[in-house]
């Protein structure tokens, strides 16, 4: 997600993030002296590995350790630290209150930081309360709502060979996803402007904007282009 001259500065976490790599793969990416056999967090990786300025972590209770204990359902204050860069890898699907979660991983964000997010998007029913869609982070983390430079990928989890990414859609089509396997999204932005962001549906908003006639509306697509 970074280039060659970006840099994570002062990094918070959703959660703790643990490593779950096959050792096969621990040991290609050289991540075993970040690691041992009683600490499976990424804090050495992301500090050391990854060149992070400090590292923050918070989560709902103290059983991992956390350095802030926060319930993200509920807002957060207007003076809480901002970081250079918010990772939330596997958290946001968990928290019932999924708006107010994700205005909060915005608030904490610096101004000119980075937002990044992997999450489970479809055949993962059951793993936390949420699922997650292109669509969803193409509507929220828009230039309109003070966001740029954003980019969704899917991933199966079942082959780690292969990354796609999704393009943004046509106003007034869909994206739609279906498949046989569980697949995560991933999705990177920038934040550029504190907004309270304005989030619809874009081909509904195309559609009330008289942009397009109903009868001439797009069919729904079997796979997402």
């Amino acid at each position: 997600y970074l280039t060659k001259n970006q840099k994570l500065g002062e990094v918070v976490t959703l959660g703790r993030l643990e490593v779950v790599m096959r050792p096969v793969d621990i040991e290609e990416l050289g991540l075993k002296r970040y690691l041992n056999d009683n600490n499976f967090f990424a804090d050495e990786i992301i500090l050391k590995k990854f060149e992070a300025k400090k590292l923050i972590t918070i989560d709902n209770s103290n059983f991992e350790k956390a350095n802030l204990i926060i319930d993200l359902n509920e807002p957060l204050k207007d003076n809480i630290n901002k970081y250079d860069t918010v990772i939330d890898f596997g958290t946001s699907e968990h928290v019932f209150n999924v708006g107010e979660c994700i205005k909060n991983i915005s608030k904490l964000c610096k101004i000119n930081g980075n937002i990044i997010h992997s999450l489970p998007a479809n055949n993962n029913c059951g793993h936390g309360f949420w699922q997650f869609s292109p669509e969803l982070f193409f509507s929220i983390y828009c230039e309109e709502n003070g966001y740029q430079n954003t980019e969704v990928f899917i991933f199966d989890l079942t082959d780690r060979e292969y990354i796609w990414k999704v393009e943004k859609q046509n106003p007034g089509e869909r994206i739609e996803l279906n498949s046989d396997v569980p697949l995560y999204i991933a999705c990177k932005t920038t934040k550029i402007k504190d907004k309270v962001p304005r989030v619809q549906q874009s081909d509904y908003v195309f559609r009330w904007e008289d942009k397009k006639n109903s009868k001439d509306k797009s069919e729904k697509k079997f796979l997402s282009k």
